[in-house]
Formats: structure tokens, sequence, C-alpha cells
């Protein structure tokens, strides 16, 4: 008699192989939904730095190799791109003091970290809420693949970024009611639409009411809805270190409006821009003399209009 488990054990030696990650490298798919693209940009900037004292990591080389040859090396100042991908994606921010924990500051990892983070100066929202479901999918990127990377770093921050609005959008609408939560059924403090918004800092507490984020009986499946699990539920739902859906969502709020998704968007339209200003300084000398050659055609014919009035005899009575 054949049971679950036998199947399970048929699985384990077909997939459950370290080595099988690698073969999803051999097919380079474009992140398309919001778990692609998270673990993408996670796996891009995995071990890179701006420190001199040690050696880049060889697909930041290889990024700013072909952001140059690309460009035909109008674009040189290839660091400035590398720094602002890694600053806004950053796989780990353990080394960037005290701004590691500004919400100005806040980077894509801080909602995946390995464990939460603990400051005693100031409040902190980093911690590991999400896990993606394609996280074995991006988790090796051949070198070889450098160009094809570089331009779905230019081209898909945008896209990125309106997908984890949906996602934040798709959280607040969460209604806690709707889901059977004990602690919100009387409605007057976890609002519909404003599901773990903090819209008071001095009325924390009029929020969701839940324990913990995991506690939350609708985060879950909104999370897998996106293509998301929770990173660590035992971290998440106990101890000093447990975090509520209003921490999860003022993190949140505040990766979507940092200062580092600026600074990747300016980057990002500065190469572009680069690589398009002689064709655009071309195109509009060429506007332009061709707007003086017509200005030219149209008062040399008024003065020759004018000559001939002059020239032609007056008329007899």
């Amino acid at each position: 008699m054949r049971r679950g488990r036998d199947i399970c054990d048929i699985l384990a030696k077909l997939l459950d192989d370290d080595h099988i990650r690698s073969i999803l490298c051999l097919v380079t798919k474009p992140p398309a939904s919001l778990p692609e693209h998270f673990q993408f940009t996670l796996a891009l900037v995995k071990g890179w730095h701006n420190d001199a004292n040690y050696v880049k990591d060889v697909i930041q080389t290889n990024i700013e190799n072909s952001a140059k040859e690309v460009s035909i090396h109008l674009y040189n100042e290839t660091s400035k791109l590398t720094d602002a991908l890694r600053n806004a994606y950053r796989n780990k921010h353990s080394t960037y003091g005290e701004k590691n924990h500004l919400p100005a500051y806040a980077d894509v990892s801080s909602l995946a970290m390995p464990s939460a983070c603990i400051d005693r100066n100031q409040e902190v929202y980093c911690a590991p809420y999400l896990s993606s479901l394609y996280r074995d999918y991006y988790i090796c990127l051949p070198f070889k693949n450098s160009n094809t990377y570089l331009s779905w770093a230019i081209y898909l921050p945008w896209t990125f970024w309106d997908l984890l609005n949906n996602l934040y959008n798709a959280f607040c609408e969460i209604t806690c009611a709707d889901w059977g939560c004990r602690g919100c059924l009387r409605g007057d403090k976890c609002k519909s639409g404003k599901h773990g918004v903090v819209e008071d800092e001095k009325k924390a507490d009029a929020v969701c009411q839940c324990s913990s984020i995991v506690a939350c009986k609708g985060v879950a499946p909104t999370l897998y809805q996106y293509g998301f699990t929770f990173g660590e539920a035992s971290t998440l739902n106990g101890g000093k270190t447990a975090k509520k859906c209003s921490d999860f969502c003022t993190q949140l709020h505040n990766v979507l409006h940092s200062t580092y998704f600026d600074k990747l968007f300016e980057q990002c339209d500065m190469f572009l821009w680069k690589i398009r200003e002689p064709f655009s300084l071309t195109l509009v000398a060429l506007w332009s003399l061709s707007l003086l050659y017509l200005l030219h055609i149209a008062v040399v014919r008024l003065d020759l209009l004018r000559i001939r009035s002059h020239l032609r005899s007056p008329s007899l009575p």
C-alpha cells in the first residue's frame, strides 16, 4: 500500500537537491510578479559593498563594466548606479551605522532580515516578515548574463515599486472583523482600509489589536496572494522580537518612501539620458538648423518682394 509519505520521498529525491537551483539559471526569465522582483533584487546585490578594503563582487564588477560598454562609455560613473542599487535593495544592513533604522533610509532587505533588529535607543521595525515563493529561482546569477541583469535593473525598478505599493494597499484593506479576529470585532480601532496604519503616533494602539502579525488571520492569506509567506513566523510571533501589523505596515511604508528609491530612480533616468543625449542633442540641432533655414528663406522672399515693389514704374493716370 502506497501512502503520501512515499510520494514525498520520490519528490524529495527529484527536487530536494542543492544543485537543482543552479539549473534554474539556465533560462533568464525577467521578473514579472512581485515575489520574482523581490527575490531578484536581493540576489542581485548580495555581497555588494563600497568599501575599498574589499574586492568587489563579481556581479557588481560585471554590471559596472556592462554599463560602460552598453552606453559606449557615455556613462562612466557606474559606481553611482551600483551604489543606488545596493542601497535600495541591500541584502543586509548590519554595517551601515545609525542610518539603518531611520525611516528615510529603509531598504528592501529590512522586510526579509535573517533576524529581527533590536535597538535600545529607538523603535525599529526590521524583521523577517517576508519570504518569497521564488526564493530558489534567482539564487544563482551567472555573471555571463550581466548585460541582461543590467537591463532588468534599469527598466524594472518602477514596476517593482508599483507592485510593492499594491501589497501595501492590499495589507491596509484587510478587515480583521471579516476574518474573525476577536480583538478587532468591535471595529472601533481596527478600521477597514486602515489596517495597521498608524495615523497618530500619540494613539499608536488605535490599530489592529491582534497580538502579532502572525496571529492576525487575514495577513497570511494576503501575503500568499502576493507570492509570500512569513519569513520566520516564530520570531514574529512571540518574545521581544514579536511584531504587530502596524510594525510591518510602517516598515513597508518607509521602504516605499525612502530616499534610496528616489536616488535609484534618478540614477536609472541618468543612465538612460546619457545614452540618448547625443541623439537628442543632434536632433535638436537639426531641427534648429531647419528652422533657421526656413526663417532665412522667408526673410529673403520678403526682401525680394520689397525690392520689386520699388522697381515698379508708377502707373499712369
